[in-house]
């Protein structure tokens, strides 16, 4: 690990652990599995996400911090959703809402992400599903 923040365990219980600028899986007994997500300024991109859930589907669902400091940064504060192999499906919009410093996520069976933003000190619902 380099800085592990946050960890989740989906369906099938695999381990899902926020480490960095990436996420890493394993198995329930800590067996490395596999790996995905790098900085950069791409969507799919991670600057030090702090939250992780799993949906009943598998997907991995990330509030991604970016940064103030780094403001040229296009998925900078917004939650992202990944397929359980790591492949980028979306990221959730939060125009009307705007996140301002994301951690913590939660999602509901019915498709809505909770999202804790500390800097607004409330928490949003969006729908991703």
């Amino acid at each position: 690990f380099d800085q592990p923040c946050f960890v989740c365990v989906d369906g099938e219980d695999n381990v899902i652990v926020t480490d960095n600028h990436r996420v890493q899986v394993f198995d329930k007994d800590l067996n490395f599995k596999h790996q995905f997500g790098k900085w950069g300024r791409r969507p799919q991109d991670m600057w030090c996400p702090m939250g992780v859930a799993s949906d009943h589907q598998g997907n991995i669902v990330l509030a991604n911090v970016g940064g103030t400091s780094f403001g040229w940064l296009r998925n900078g504060m917004t939650v992202q959703v990944f397929r359980p192999d790591g492949t980028w499906v979306s990221t959730i919009s939060s125009d009307g809402d705007k996140l301002n410093l994301p951690h913590g996520v939660a999602v509901t069976e019915d498709g809505h992400v909770f999202v804790a933003d500390v800097d607004h000190y409330c928490v949003r619902k969006y729908r991703y599903l």
